[in-house]
């Protein structure tokens, strides 16, 4: 009776272990995205706390402050950024809100509300948020916007406005 309580569980706790099909990619090196509605996800410099202290915060007050509402913002395109040291982007390294997995064009006013969203979610340094949040779905098929750690910007953000 123990020798098959034991291989049942072994059996039902190998079958946990194993990914789904959902969850694998048809080429190895390309990692599956899931689909995440607003999280506080992503690059593992947003973990570390000496690059990125308050970054979500420091990049609402950006926003806040410093975008129109009636400023259209495209795809990839960056926002806000702010450097590692807190102040505004100006050469390489730091953190920038950005949309992104997007065809529509969104307005500073969007902007504004989905960023105090990822704040409101918790999120200190980088997370997600769909676009159509504010429209009461947590679906990011159309597009989100991100705060991320980046490496380079091709437009540097004089006092966090890009």
């Amino acid at each position: 009776m123990k020798l098959s309580s034991i291989i049942s569980f072994a059996a039902f706790s190998s079958a946990l272990a194993l990914p789904t099909s959902a969850d694998q990619s048809e080429n190895p090196a390309t990692l599956v995205t899931r689909d995440l509605g607003i999280n506080c996800r992503g690059s593992v410099l947003c973990n570390a706390p000496a690059y990125g202290d308050n970054a979500a915060k420091r990049l609402q007050a950006y926003i806040n402050n410093g975008i129109q509402t009636s400023r259209v913002y495209r795809n990839g395109e960056h926002i806000a950024c702010v450097s590692r040291d807190g102040t505004g982007l100006r050469t390489k390294g730091g953190f920038c809100a950005f949309l992104q997995g997007t065809t529509r064009n969104i307005d500073g006013g969007s902007i504004k509300l989905l960023i105090g969203y990822i704040v409101n979610h918790g999120c200190v340094v980088c997370g997600s948020v769909p676009i159509d949040y504010q429209n009461g779905s947590n679906n990011p098929a159309n597009g989100i916007l991100t705060i991320n750690a980046v490496e380079d910007t091709a437009n540097p953000c004089l006092n966090g406005i890009c």
